[in-house]
């Protein structure tokens, strides 16, 4: 008996699969990965749900504790990664093209974002996926491989998530204590496609990049540079709601009320400790030169502040509203100048470059890029730069960034 099965174990091991044999189960693999992209995605959703969202309120309300952000994305996609194996692992690292880049969308975000509950969250997670498509846009970029298919898939997608992200981050500041936050998703916002811009740019300007993909890199940039301006735009209005709905400050009106002008003045005081805390944590990652400007925006802050007190002294709310209004402005700056380069940081450090491209400015495109672009044959060529999958959530956090003294 033990001969006959072990004659039958070699016979097995012998036994040989013909190419035609492997193309039929490489067709086979193939066509079961794309039902898994269509047919059960809404199952795969239903039924991994409910342990879903158990781990995460368990892990969150746990977080809560240590860290003051509302939601947090990369919890949410490791869950899923670590609930649903290693298929998911691999979508996450997929780009347009990939054979896996559609379980990415169409089950791991639409997961994801099922756990945004609140407007704050929403918000975070719209501005998420807008990095994501960023990132994935960077990736192909630097490997020669993004084509006008992608390049315009990827512009729309921005587009329209930038979109939902201004509306939701309007709604988000007419709440009660929510005007920093949404002033801060901006910012992020911000800074994550100035960063992006930078880093396109310099790959733009290579000078072994594809041409096919320079052209197509130099449109997106261009893009980029229209949404960012739309995102700067609707945040002069973000900034000017900050103080007017929070316990300490009342409804806006045409001449400021003492109230009022207090509310300002505590927003002010609040950014302006927390944003001092932040830039002591991540100086080591700027330069002389960012620091420096940071230096002098913090003085223009302080400067505002005390002479809005000085204001407010003398009963002068109006004048003295509008310095606290500065205070925050120049604050703000700091925040941006600070994310938009320690994010900078972060991507070069993900695609294994030293980060010696220059610094991310104020209104900042490559000089190099720009004076390129002046020869070049090509009427969409722009510039500008930002991070990777699951780092951008990383060096500075500005969830905390609007809580007073609090690291």
């Amino acid at each position: 008996m033990d001969k006959e099965f072990e004659s039958t174990i070699k016979k097995v091991r012998n036994i040989k699969l013909r190419d035609s044999e492997k193309s039929e189960m490489r067709a086979f693999l193939l066509q079961s990965l794309a039902l898994a992209q269509t047919k059960q995605n809404q199952n795969v959703i239903k039924t991994k749900t409910n342990r879903l969202y158990y781990y995460y309120q368990y892990i969150k309300n746990y977080y809560f504790m240590i860290n003051k952000n509302k939601f947090v994305p990369t919890l949410i996609i490791a869950l899923i990664i670590a609930l649903t194996g290693g298929t998911v692992a691999f979508a996450e690292k997929a780009v347009p093209g990939d054979l896996l880049y559609g379980i990415k969308t169409s089950v791991t975000e639409p997961v994801a974002g099922i756990f945004a509950l609140t407007k704050e969250e929403k918000t975070e997670w719209q501005e998420r996926l807008v990095e994501r498509r960023l990132e994935e846009a960077q990736k192909l970029a630097s490997k020669g491989n993004l084509s006008e298919t992608t390049r315009v898939s990827l512009e729309t997608e921005i587009k329209n998530k930038i979109d939902e992200f201004n509306v939701n981050a309007k709604e988000l500041a007419l709440q009660k204590n929510q005007d920093i936050n949404s002033s801060d998703l901006n910012i992020r916002l911000q800074a994550s496609l100035k960063a992006y811009q930078n880093v396109l740019g310099n790959l733009s300007n290579e000078t072994n990049i594809d041409a096919g993909t320079k052209q197509e890199t130099d449109k997106l940039l261009s893009a980029l540079a229209e949404y960012n301006d739309k995102v700067k735009n609707d945040h002069v209005s973000l900034e000017s709601n900050v103080g007017v709905n929070s316990e300490n400050g009342t409804a806006e009106s045409t001449t400021p009320s003492d109230n009022s002008a207090l509310g300002k003045q505590n927003a002010a005081v609040s950014i302006l400790n927390s944003t001092k805390l932040a830039y002591q944590r991540e100086k080591v990652n700027l330069s002389a030169n960012i620091q420096s400007q940071i230096d002098n925006k913090f003085a223009l802050a302080e400067t505002a502040l005390e002479a809005g007190k000085a204001f407010m002294t003398t009963s002068d709310y109006t004048n003295a509203t509008a310095k606290f209004q500065s205070a925050i402005s120049s604050t703000n700056e700091v925040k941006l100048l600070m994310l938009s380069n320690v994010i900078k940081g972060d991507i070069e450090d993900n695609m294994g470059i030293e980060n010696d491209s220059g610094d991310v400015e104020e209104n900042d495109q490559p000089a190099t890029h720009i004076e390129e672009n002046k020869n070049s044959d090509s009427p969409d060529s722009k510039s500008i730069k930002i991070n990777s999958e699951e780092s951008t959530s990383g060096k500075i956090n500005l969830g905390n960034l609007g809580e007073d003294g609090e690291d």
